[in-house]
């Protein structure tokens, strides 16, 4: 089990270093792929980050009350699928992005070529790792149908195709809210509703669980596009002004910062609120919604 620290900030610093540790030991344990390949594809899923989806992931699984590291494998496939988004989402084909995670993005170091391997490449092996986790076979495949959905065209893909299509439509909070609910809140939610699964939880607790992700993701996503806006590239650790160069649907150009500001907090409290019928055993969640609005990057 990944030991957690006192506060929320510290608590993900020593968690993601102890899970970057076991995404390793998979990785080194892949046979049979080019290194080419998997060099590329650790450039993104081990670049410095919080891991925040696969701590959500194995903190709502022992929340529902699982326990030792039957999650671990799906944590580390929530990752990997949350990699593939990333590199993917930088081509030059889509937002061409520079800078990721403050260090040049996939294709950038790698060409686009393998980049989008790598990205395709995280994917099924993501999947690869979910189906292997040693839960019962009901839950694995419903565990499996969660992600593939979370991501697919009813997901982060369809989210991404309306994100690049939308461009140059006039400001719409309808479309920019359905962009950031498949692009990024979907991804928190299935997080959150596959360690409830993996944990066997009722119905009530799944829900639950899976509001708060969904709630969580969105105030995330009003975050980024608040920190796009008014923070520099340096404190990102990606490039900054993109979303106004591009025209994007994001909340600041549409609705200001101070409204989202608003709607940002309001999601955190819909978040936190969602997780009403818990104790005090659901802090660690709770004061990862109020970080998610005052981080910097």
């Amino acid at each position: 089990m990944i030991v957690a620290a006192p506060s929320i900030t510290a608590t993900l610093t020593v968690w993601s270093q102890e899970f970057d540790r076991r995404i390793c030991e998979r990785f080194d344990a892949v046979a049979g792929a080019p290194p080419e390949l998997l060099q590329a594809m650790r450039h993104t899923v081990l670049a410095p980050g919080k891991r925040l989806r696969p701590f959500l992931t194995d903190r709502c699984f022992r929340l529902a009350g699982g326990d030792g590291d039957a999650i671990l494998p799906v944590c580390i496939a929530v990752e990997c699928l949350h990699a593939f988004t990333l590199i993917h989402d930088d081509l030059p084909a889509i937002d061409d992005g520079d800078v990721r995670r403050g260090r040049p993005c996939n294709h950038k170091v790698f060409g686009e070529g393998l980049a989008i391997l790598a990205g395709d490449a995280l994917l099924a092996y993501g999947l690869e790792l979910a189906s292997g986790a040693e839960l019962s076979a009901a839950r694995t495949v419903r565990i499996v149908q969660t992600l593939t959905r979370a991501i697919g065209p009813s997901g982060v893909i369809g989210g991404e195709t309306t994100d690049i299509i939308s461009e140059e439509r006039p400001g719409d909070l309808k479309l920019a809210s359905y962009i950031h609910e498949h692009k990024t809140a979907g991804l928190f939610r299935a997080c959150c509703e596959c360690g409830a699964i993996a944990a066997a939880a009722d119905e009530r607790v799944f829900n639950n669980l899976g509001a708060y992700g969904f709630h969580l993701g969105l105030a995330f996503q009003i975050a980024d596009d608040l920190l796009d806006a008014t923070a520099s590239s340096e404190d990102t650790g990606k490039t900054s002004g993109g979303d106004a160069e591009k025209r994007k649907q994001s909340y600041p150009a549409i609705v200001g910062l101070e409204e989202s500001h608003r709607l940002g907090e309001q999601a955190v409290a819909r978040a936190v609120a969602a997780l009403d019928d818990f104790g005090t055993e659901a802090d660690e969640l709770r004061s990862i919604a109020h970080f998610v609005m005052s981080r910097q990057r």
